[in-house]
């Protein structure tokens, strides 16, 4: 009949059906289990390579060949598909990408399929014909990015929340935050064996004897050596020379000023209606100024947020740690930060980020804000208090996720 049928072992019912004359419209070649079970992908012979999710019993991608598929089977670690198909000796490989890529779960079954020529990916270790079939598959690639469900998401300011209230990660890769306060340790054991050694300096002008044959005169070459050598380290051993001010605490200072005016108007308007503000360890407190701030795109700090997002971890290392290199501002710079953190963090938005930016933050600068724990105390407190407050609901939400999975593990055994 055209389907595939998923058929339970110990009570020996069928508990999912796939396909049927609407979905395969001719014979099925093959079909094969995602390592982790989740998922069935079939071949068929009407050309196409549908990929079914056994949980929600939906089909979640659809591709056509230009040549029938007669065989295909999934990587040891789902994260590659490899096809076989008709007039064809050689196998095709194809890439997951929802392992490099973002997953959207409320989409819907795909109505189009993605075309896929094979006879043009037989040509790619021509030269000649290999840019033209790059350019043609990356103008493919990028159509169907366009028309596929993963369009809906908004990956600029990070993802975007379905719902008021609701905690969003950042959706970038996890080389990029996880490893930030590993960076000194991963640069020692990257560090050579041997230091290199530099290649001896010559002086500009080589003083040489006067003569018939001229030869170069030593004397007067190690004097100008020793001399530039001297005028070097006076250059670079100067005193009491102050960094410039980096690009992310003049973002930081600017954000932090606007937010603060915020509050007092805010707070003026609170006034004037007769109401009282909450202490920011209130719940209900937290929960609805983050609905709002997450509900707004737009704040002070969103311009703080994309420019680390735009950094690599070694970019993002030397920023954090050229925060308050100015003797004069550090308890200004550092009381900024810990305000962008408080508020980005009670935003619920880019949350694994930037708690990881926040930790290698603590790393550097622990010695700077306790020696002005007297006046940074009270935003320490504040950060401690919003991030405790939010750990708290993202954990009840483990706990509640792992009950049910253990719940209806139960259930079905």
């Amino acid at each position: 009949d055209l389907s595939v049928c998923v058929i339970d072992i110990r009570s020996g019912k069928i508990v999912r059906r796939f396909g049927g004359e609407n979905v395969h419209a001719n014979r099925i070649t093959d079909m094969a289990f995602s390592p982790d079970g989740r998922w069935v992908g079939t071949s068929c012979m009407d050309g196409g390579i549908r990929v079914f999710d056994i949980p929600s019993g939906r089909m979640i991608d659809w591709m056509v060949f230009s040549k029938a598929p007669v065989s295909l089977a999934f990587s040891s670690r789902g994260d590659f598909l490899v096809t076989a198909h008709t007039g064809n000796v050689g196998l095709f490989l194809w890439a997951n990408k929802t392992y490099s890529g973002h997953v959207y779960l409320g989409g819907g079954v795909p109505s189009t399929p993605h075309e896929i020529d094979v006879e043009s990916l037989e040509h790619t270790n021509d030269p000649s014909q290999s840019s033209t079939v790059a350019k043609q598959q990356a103008d493919a690639d990028e159509k169907d990015n366009d028309d596929s469900l993963f369009s809906t998401i908004h990956m600029k300011g990070g993802v975007i929340p379905k719902c008021k209230g609701a905690l969003t990660l950042s959706g970038l890769p996890e080389s990029r935050w996880a490893h930030l306060n590993s960076l000194e340790m991963i640069k020692e054991r990257n560090k050579p064996s041997m230091p290199v050694k530099a290649p001896p300096e010559a002086p500009f002008f080589l003083n040489v004897t006067s003569g018939i044959n001229p030869t170069l005169n030593p004397e007067t070459l190690a004097s100008s050596l020793e001399q530039e050598g001297d005028s070097k380290q006076r250059v670079h051993g100067k005193s009491g020379s102050i960094l410039p001010e980096s690009r992310l605490t003049r973002l930081m200072v600017t954000a932090a000023a606007a937010y603060k005016n915020n509050n007092n108007n805010n707070a003026k308007d609170s006034k004037g209606n007769g109401s009282n503000p909450r202490e920011i360890g209130d719940e209900k407190s937290l929960n609805s100024s983050s609905e709002s701030s997450s509900s707004s795109l737009s704040s002070p700090f969103q311009p703080v947020t994309e420019f680390l997002r735009g950094l690599g971890p070694s970019a993002i290392d030397a920023e954090i740690r050229n925060l308050a290199s100015d003797p004069n501002t550090e308890r200004r710079d550092l009381a900024a930060a810990l305000t962008y953190f408080e508020a980005e963090i009670k935003s619920l938005r880019n949350f694994e980020f930037i708690n990881a930016i926040l930790s290698l933050f603590l790393k550097v600068h622990h010695e700077n804000i306790m020696s002005h724990k007297f006046t940074l105390r009270k935003k320490l407190k504040a950060v401690r208090e919003v991030q405790k407050e939010t750990w708290r609901a993202v954990e009840r939400q483990f706990h509640y996720t792992l009950c049910m999975v253990n719940h209806l593990s139960g259930i079905q055994q």
